[in-house]
């Protein structure tokens, strides 16, 4: 069932993401050669605590359509099929599942209130992908590269609102 939220949890969600936005872009600060992921990750947790907030992603132990295929695909590239993006809200997934891929008109419809997490996986290669042993790690077939990237986004009554930008 896909959640709407109202004007005020949505509200709550902007003050959400503005701090996951800004914790990335302070990631991006402190990539230099040298610094491990492991400072980078504890740089980028003291932040979020800081600002009263806890984490999403901490402990997880887990992993709109047409138009992003389009775009990939007209650029070479392929983007996988095994994840999708979601609904995001009280809960890190919550439905609709959003795939990155599809026929145009067919995928769900948006309405004003929902909030879904967009996050293509794009490859050089194939879409296909295996996951390792440590039931995380996702690497394609065929070794090439890919990249992963995640956007949540509101849909309101004025249009779609990127909340994940740092302003």
């Amino acid at each position: 069932m896909v959640i709407v939220k109202t004007a005020r949890e949505i509200s709550k969600m902007m003050d959400a993401c503005r701090i996951s936005a800004n914790a990335l872009r302070l990631a991006g600060e402190y990539v230099k050669p040298g610094v491990t992921t492991w400072e980078i990750d504890r740089k980028v947790r003291e932040y979020i605590e800081k600002q009263g907030a806890t984490p999403s992603f901490l402990g997880y132990g887990g992993f709109i359509g047409n138009a992003v295929q389009t775009y990939v695909e007209a650029r070479s590239y392929s983007v996988v099929r095994d994840f999708v993006g979601h609904g995001v809200g009280a809960k890190l997934h919550e439905d609709p599942s959003i795939p990155n891929f599809g026929r145009a008109g067919r995928g769900v419809r948006l309405l004003p209130g929902m909030t879904i997490a967009i996050e293509p996986m794009v490859c050089q290669g194939s879409y296909e992908v295996d996951i390792l042993d440590d039931d995380w790690t996702t690497v394609t077939v065929d070794g090439k590269l890919s990249a992963h990237f995640e956007n949540t986004v509101a849909i309101t009554p004025d249009g779609p609102k990127i909340m994940t930008i740092a302003g």
